[in-house]
């Protein structure tokens, strides 16, 4: 029992990280949305942020929507890029992405 009083203090203590806020835009053309799951990849100067789905519900990615997701993870430095994929998954997976930019 003395062990996890010594050494639970050390797993407790939070690691520091930094929040990313991404906005995605979907265009508002026609059939423009899509029912797939979203994923984001950041890259920074000093790292990268792997693949990470983008929570939605079912009103995310729709014709002509703003849709902004809070990241959290570690430091990257400066954001370099980033990469928006999709799958195939949904009704109608095809997507229109307009743009996808990061709030500082």
């Amino acid at each position: 029992m003395l062990f996890y009083a010594v050494f639970l203090p050390l797993f407790s203590v939070a690691v520091e990280g930094k929040y990313y806020t991404v906005v995605v835009k979907t265009s508002d053309s026609r059939w423009a949305g899509t029912d797939a799951h979203v994923s984001i990849r950041v890259r920074g100067t000093t790292g990268n942020i792997n693949n990470r789905e983008l929570d939605s519900n079912t009103n995310d990615f729709e014709r002509g929507s703003k849709d902004t997701f809070v990241i959290q993870d570690h430091d990257i430095g400066y954001v370099k890029g980033m990469d928006v994929s999709r799958n195939d998954a949904g009704l109608l997976p095809n997507w229109k992405l307009d743009y996808v930019i990061r709030l500082l």
